[in-house]
């Protein structure tokens, strides 16, 4: 089963769009709960994220943010997490820019 094969064009469109909402959400709650070095709040906007990248098939930011998770869960001590938290919030900042790049109208379907 693939999200294009299931489903219309403008749809798989307009779920690209809303999960590049997401990226951007799920960054700016990183960038909060470094703040506050809240690991909690770091995992959950993490978790949001996972399932949805890999329905949209970006695998590997999937299975990043799955690693990280278990990461965060297994230590619940937020210093210890810091240069992985801030490599996966360069990613998914990456991971966004790279989307509107390549889908300039994307904006146009929400």
């Amino acid at each position: 089963m693939t999200l294009y094969k299931d489903t219309d064009e403008k749809t798989v469109i307009k779920i690209l769009a809303h999960f590049k909402e997401n990226l951007k959400d799920c960054a700016d709650i990183l960038i909060a709960a470094s703040q506050n070095k809240d690991i909690d709040l770091t995992t959950k906007a993490i978790h949001k994220i996972a399932g949805s990248s890999e329905l949209l098939g970006f695998k590997l930011y999937a299975d990043r943010s799955r690693d990280l998770i278990k990461k965060l869960r297994s230590v619940l001590v937020y210093d210890h997490h810091i240069s992985d938290i801030e490599a996966y919030l360069s990613y998914t900042q990456e991971l966004s820019c790279s989307i509107s790049l390549n889908f300039k109208t994307l904006d146009s379907f929400l």
